[in-house]
């Protein structure tokens, strides 16, 4: 579910955060680097989470205000981001809308629909993006790897040909991003993610070298922006440097990875009584994930000086492992409390984190609240 890095919402808490939240982050005290000396600054995410949108879009205004940076790269497929591009210059929402509308009906069409609120969660990020930094420049480096449904690339293509640009370097990019896709999707059972972390370094390169020395900011799933890692995942052979090991070695010192789990703050705080006591509970929102139900999302909470109390408390031999589950940092000796839907329900479980790990690294183990 996550592609890892060593590293009371509601949906709609996502969007108010989007929407106004100030937050008190660590930007302040990271060292500054030069403006425009062709700084690559990429940051993994934990996909669909409510607290890590809210927390990119404070990195991406602080770029933005502050370094003055204009270019914001995406894991997305090339005319994807384009279309955005036009509807950051557009009037209205018309561009925003169908860009959604589409994701739905792909997602529809792949058996792996996302709950509303998550591409509500998108469209809250965008907005805000247009409203408070509207020289944005989006640049999609992945493949067109959601090529099956066809019509997330022929808008754009269409709008191009209306402007008699089928000549044009962009009508260009946006035909070799969909055979991208058709490749990635069709060459192997299951698909092709060697080829893919291949074309998203080469994109990448591609749409950095056009922009000189500007700076620049990424946000890509984690396990793409992890130095050093390889390409181990999803029946992957394991042979092959991932995007930003390849990208090290290109620009040097220049690029610069971070997991955003690491630095990601809460959405607020709350109080969640157990076994008759009031802790004070950090609130990390929900993560979205794809299933044929449509439905499924984990809410996390993290309950200060809570570990004494449960430390020896009855274990239900269930656990998670951290850098697959968890969207935010988890250190030994800390409380967890965990929503998960699905199929019309939703369950609340308990987790401790007490040091132990297993094979995929650092674990929570669940427990009984009597």
């Amino acid at each position: 579910m996550k592609n890892s890095v060593k590293r009371a919402a509601a949906a709609l808490l996502a969007a108010a955060a989007l929407c106004g939240a100030v937050f008190v982050h660590s930007l302040g005290v990271r060292p500054a680097l030069p403006e425009g000396t062709g700084q690559s600054y990429l940051y993994g995410e934990f996909h669909y989470s409510e607290a890590v949108q809210a927390w990119e879009f404070e990195l991406w205004s602080e770029c933005y205000h502050q370094r003055g940076m204009r270019h914001l790269f995406l894991e997305l497929p090339y005319y994807m981001a384009e279309w955005l591009n036009l509807w950051m210059q557009a009037e209205g929402d018309e561009l925003l809308d169908e860009y959604i509308q589409e994701l739905v009906e792909m997602r529809q069409v792949s058996n792996s629909p996302m709950p509303a609120e998550a591409h509500e969660l998108d469209r809250a990020l965008f907005k805000r993006i247009k409203e408070d930094c509207p020289e944005t420049v989006f640049h999609g480096t992945d493949v067109g790897h959601l090529y099956w449904n066809e019509k997330l690339g022929e808008p754009y293509l269409k709008h191009l040909e209306d402007a008699g640009q089928t000549d044009s370097e962009q009508y260009r990019l946006a035909k070799e991003n969909m055979e991208q896709g058709e490749y990635f999707c069709g060459n192997v059972p299951g698909e092709d993610f060697t080829y893919r972390e291949q074309k998203l370094a080469e994109n990448f390169i591609r749409e950095r070298d056009k922009l000189g020395n500007a700076d620049i900011m990424g946000i890509y799933g984690g396990a793409h922006v992890e130095p050093g890692r390889i390409v181990d995942w999803y029946g992957a052979d394991g042979t092959e440097p991932n995007m930003a090991s390849r990208l090290l070695e290109r620009y040097g010192e220049d690029v610069h990875c971070e997991d955003l789990a690491g630095s990601v703050p809460p959405l607020g705080t709350g109080v969640i009584t157990l076994a008759g006591k009031d802790y004070t509970a950090q609130q990390f929102g929900k993560i979205y994930i794809p299933t044929p139900s449509g439905d499924c999302y984990m809410e996390y909470w993290r309950l200060e000086d809570a570990y004494e109390d449960f430390q020896f408390a009855t274990p239900t031999y269930k656990f998670l492992y951290v850098d697959q589950y968890f969207p935010m940092a988890v250190e030994e000796g800390q409380i967890f409390v965990v929503d998960q839907a699905w199929k019309g329900t939703v369950e609340r479980s308990y987790y401790r984190c007490t040091g132990l790990t297993g094979k995929d690294g650092l674990r929570a183990d669940g427990f009984l609240v009597e």
